[in-house]
């Protein structure tokens, strides 16, 4: 599935949106099935019988929802799912508007800034019922963004807040949000497993987080309380500067999602690289320790002794994956 994402939001939402209609996400689960089937037939071979040892599902992006409905058609025991940027609303219907906003989003996350005011007018303007409330936050947008940056400039943190805001605004006032909808049909219950605990697992500027389609929830579906655990990794800003070092957008969880050749500077380049490769090591030791709950809680604790996870409470982390 990660060969089917490249660098771009609008790719990102589009197969989000494919992947939640209901004929495609038939193929998906059907996909994950056949490939589950495959794994018991060689663990049998091995002279293991393993349909009934728990499972450790792990869904990026638009395949969380296909991994759970495939766990619930198969009955698989399951000891935890673990979503990385994961898609848990539905947006097939507001997959117009959330395309043009990605595609803003994005276009400021990769620093081209030269005409960033007449693009991004234009990615706006395409917005069905705009109105002139969003239009006037674009324009105090703009304005924000004439005072922090030059042509050419990494992307601050005060830039992307300045854009998050115009965003959450346009969503609010186009009447999407009020559109999606969080999944509901999703939880122990469905995934036969009441002891299964889910990580949900987000960067603080994936563009899902900022379109709402992942972040943080109390409850997904049925899991909530001690069986669901929030962790949002940080991107990592120079403290002098507070530009961006290290980007936690939608391709930090796993290898192969990112190209690198699209990074101009090779000092940028190099530093995201690093940074990639220290989440992807703390998604792999995550993955391992949520096969049981024991090593999981174990593998929490030590990493907030570690400095690397910040308890923030009621279920959230955050990761800083260079320490604190």
């Amino acid at each position: 599935m990660l060969d089917k994402l490249g660098n771009r939001s609008k790719d990102v939402i589009w197969f989000i949106a494919e992947s939640q209609d209901p004929n495609h996400t038939f193929g998906l689960v059907n996909k994950i099935e056949t490939e589950v089937k495959s794994f018991y037939n060689k663990r049998k071979e091995a002279g293991e019988d393993a349909t009934g040892r728990p499972m450790v599902g792990v869904g990026y992006s638009g395949g969380f929802v296909p991994l759970l409905e495939a766990i619930h058609r198969m009955n698989i025991p399951t000891a935890s799912v673990v979503g990385a940027g994961a898609a848990i609303a539905d947006i097939r219907e507001v997959r117009e508007t959330l395309e043009i906003l990605g595609n803003a989003l994005e276009y400021v996350q990769r620093n081209a800034f030269e005409p960033v005011s007449d693009l991004l007018q234009k990615f706006f303007g395409l917005i069905p019922v705009i109105g002139d409330f969003t239009a006037s936050m674009i324009d105090v947008f703009f304005d924000k963004l004439s005072l922090i940056m030059v042509p050419g400039a990494m992307l601050t943190d005060a830039a992307w807040k300045a854009l998050e805001q115009t965003v959450r605004l346009t969503l609010e006032a186009t009447g999407v949000q009020a559109k999606m909808r969080d999944w509901q049909n999703i939880g122990p219950a469905n995934v036969n497993s009441p002891d299964a605990t889910l990580l949900n697992v987000y960067g603080d500027m994936d563009v899902l987080k900022t379109l709402n389609i992942s972040g943080y929830r109390d409850r997904i579906g049925s899991f909530t309380g001690d069986k669901l655990i929030n962790i949002e990794v940080v991107s990592l800003k120079d403290v002098a500067t507070g530009k961006v070092m290290g980007l936690a957008d939608h391709y930090i969880y796993f290898g192969k999602t990112r190209d690198y050749d699209e990074i101009e500077d090779p000092v940028l380049r190099a530093s995201q690289r690093e940074y990639d490769e220290l989440v992807n090591d703390f998604m792999t030791k995550l993955i391992l320790a949520s096969s049981d709950s024991e090593k999981l809680q174990l593998f929490i604790s030590q990493s907030v002794s570690d400095h690397k996870l910040q308890d923030m409470g009621n279920g959230k982390y955050k990761l800083f994956p260079t320490g604190y």
